[in-house]
């Protein structure tokens, strides 16, 4: 999410111009860029919109190419000096306000599943640095809707242009430098940036292929890094150095503009978020905006762009850079405020930044601009203070976001975010059964007459208060042993996202099993996400032939098996085999529950309001997860249990019954829950005796 720091800067030339004479076209470029950008963010009419900021990076390379080889072929070298401060001036300043007025802001408007990485953005965003934070803090990338909750997440585009700001430069003047004895500068600036932008292209298109363990790694690489991205900026800078388009006829440039702009219009209205991006997907954009910058090239420079003709967007691309700024902030608020009322508070929100937009422009912006021939050490100063504002602010602000946080972390949050047992008592790891300390992970009477196992994934460990308070009733010892995203079932389970590995999943199981299968317990509780590992599509199931199971169909008949062959191995063996049947979660129903998009007070005036609506038990997800588990438990004479009916009475299924909160997010039922089933499951544990 994110716009070009220089979208609004009025330093666009035409060929053989004045440095500072406003290109008109390029600003009407510029507002149909941050438009997609803001639709996007607002959920309507574009999912891919964030192809606005492929726009954007051309835009820089182009508008910043012109000024730095109208110096170059001055013959006096790049002046750094003035190059840098200009953009300083023109950004930081601007940038650093809307950072404060965040980090104040956030812990009382913004979600509180945001609470820690907003500051922290904050102070990586001041140091051009966000993109590489949020690349090491969002490991499902920039598409995850847990990463859209960072009201800062937008910053990751301004800082890395920043970061090319540091060395284009720089680049330049070696290149220009290295041709001169030659007098084929131009020649060699030219192939330094074809070179630079194929590799960099190249490597971005590497990454978003991969496949395998790396995949998303990469991905997020490609989406976040420098080197990835340089290509676009490279792009524009192409625009520069190639021949001046004076034989091009008003006619074919139209033709060129609107072919271009047919090309944004596709990438914006054909891609969303499961499109692998940057890549090759991100060509289609980034040549678009060439053409359009080419189509509107006039050598002669006395008619006018059709875009120049479009007053509306003109004025739009002449705050781009405020509203970007603020746009995203007061959206991911607004969501935070009404978190079930769609997409209409984030149209509002939307517009209503073109209020502190317009106002950064006119006092910030603009006047700093013209100050560019301020004093240097005045205008480090002011470039230091913007740069240190932010983390002044964090710091300043930590004693109040504490105590913020912790008023809304009341019984509602704390309920719904609380840890279970095995995962508290450290009993959640890849580590198998054999190799855990025998004495951990333990509840009940230690001499009690039955040893009780409860192992799976993190959908057994949902269950640990239930087993844990009926052994506390029939006297019982129980031992808990929990891995996350690893079914206890003979099948390897290839998850493309999640968490572990398959070796690490396939160790703990077969380790797990050896162990019960040398000291037979006397009843062994398997509990699994069926639906997950069934269901969804980034899940594949491979069997002991090694046969892929990747439709629901196949799956479901890998999945029966291997859990059969797991039951039945434990019974061969002497143990009361239990099979708990998958809970109807949130969503196997297709709703979603997560508090953490909640602003803080709206969890402390009207926690009702985040609550997510009712819905059915009786879907087709759950359904056929609990029949195949059921089969694989009669198949080898095991029994099966059910708390559906427990948790959603007549089929329905809510997040609250009275003060107590069911569920912790949309897969696993919350501390409280499990506990309130203590009772039916001491029950059914004494009917299995």
């Amino acid at each position: 999410m994110g716009m070009t720091g220089s979208a609004g800067a009025g330093s666009d030339i035409r060929p053989g111009a004045a440095p500072t004479q406003l290109r008109i076209d390029i600003q009407a470029l510029r507002g149909v860029a941050v438009l997609a950008v803001v639709l996007y963010h607002c959920r309507i009419l574009l999912p891919g919109g964030f192809v606005g900021v492929d726009v954007f990076f051309v835009i820089s390379g182009f508008v910043i190419g012109r000024g730095l080889l109208g110096q170059l072929r001055s013959g006096n070298g790049i002046d750094t000096r003035d190059f840098y401060l200009r953009r300083a001036h023109r950004l930081l300043p601007a940038l650093a306000t809307m950072l404060c007025i965040v980090v104040v802001l956030a812990p009382y408007l913004g979600p509180v599943g945001a609470a820690e990485v907003t500051p922290r953005t904050a102070v990586a965003a001041g140091f051009f640095s966000a993109n590489a934070y949020l690349f090491r803090v969002a490991p499902d990338g920039y598409f995850d809707a847990a990463v859209g909750l960072n009201p800062l997440l937008h910053t990751w585009s301004l800082s890395l242009e920043e970061q090319l700001y540091l060395v284009v430069p720089l680049i330049a003047a070696a290149a220009w430098a290295s041709g001169r004895r030659r007098r084929r500068s131009s020649e060699h600036l030219r192939a330094t940036v074809l070179v630079l932008a194929v590799g960099s292209f190249a490597l971005s298109a590497v990454l978003v292929s991969l496949t395998g363990p790396a995949a998303d790694t990469a991905s997020r690489f490609a989406f976040f890094s420098p080197f990835t991205r340089a290509w676009e900026f490279a792009a524009g800078l192409a625009l520069v150095l190639a021949p001046s388009p004076t034989g091009l006829s008003r006619s074919v440039r139209r033709a060129v503009l609107a072919l271009g702009a047919v090309m944004i219009t596709a990438a914006a209205v054909l891609y969303s978020d499961t499109t692998p991006f940057p890549g090759l997907a991100a060509a289609v954009p980034v040549l678009g905006t060439m053409l359009v910058i080419l189509g509107g090239t006039d050598p002669a420079g006395t008619t006018p762009s059709a875009l120049a003709k479009l007053g509306p967007l003109v004025r739009i691309g002449d705050v781009s850079y405020g509203w970007y700024l603020w746009h995203w902030p007061l959206i991911v608020f607004a969501a935070a405020a009404w978190p079930q009322a769609g997409s209409l508070p984030r149209v509002v929100a939307a517009v209503a930044a073109l209020g502190p937009a317009w106002l950064s422009h006119r006092h910030l912006e603009r006047p700093l601009d013209r100050a560019t021939g301020a004093p240097t050490g005045r205008s480090v100063a002011l470039l230091a203070g913007c740069i240190a504002a932010p983390l002044l602010t964090v710091l300043i602000t930590a004693p109040l976001t504490a105590a913020e946080q912790r008023r809304a972390a009341d019984e509602w949050f704390a309920q719904a975010h609380q840890p279970h047992a095995d995962e508290a008592g450290g009993c959640s790891s890849d580590e198998p059964l054999g190799d855990r300390d025998p004495m951990s992970c333990r509840w009940g009477d230690p001499d009690g007459p039955r040893e009780v196992v409860l192992i799976g994934d993190s959908n057994a460990g949902h269950f640990s208060e239930a087993l844990i308070g009926a052994v506390a009733s029939s006297g019982d010892r129980l031992r808990i042993t929990t891995a996350n995203a690893c079914p206890f079932i003979d099948a390897r389970t290839d998850m493309t996202r999640g968490s572990g590995s398959t070796e690490s999943c396939q160790r703990f199981v077969q380790g797990s099993l050896d162990d019960l299968l040398a000291h037979p317990p006397d009843v062994v509780v398997i509990a699994n996400a069926t639906d997950l590992y069934v269901f969804d599509d980034d899940v594949t199931l491979v069997g002991p032939t090694g046969d892929e199971a990747q439709t629901v169909a196949e799956k479901e008949r890998v999945f029966e098996k291997a859990l059969q062959r797991v039951v039945a191995r434990l019974r061969d063996a002497g143990t009361e085999v239990i099979v708990v049947n998958v809970v109807p979660k949130p969503w196997a129903a297709g709703v979603d529950l997560d508090s953490r998009g909640c602003s803080g007070l709206l969890l402390r005036l009207a926690p009702q309001k985040c609550a997510m609506p009712t819905y059915r038990s009786d879907n087709t997800v759950t359904a056929v997860s609990v029949a195949i588990e059921s089969r694989a438990a009669r198949a080898e004479g095991a029994t099966s249990w059910s708390f559906n009916e427990d948790l959603c009475p007549d089929s329905t299924c809510t997040e609250r019954a009275g003060a107590l909160v069911v569920w912790s997010e949309s897969f696993h039922l919350s501390v409280a829950a499990s506990e309130r089933l203590a009772g039916r499951a001491a029950h059914l544990l004494d009917r299995a005796r």
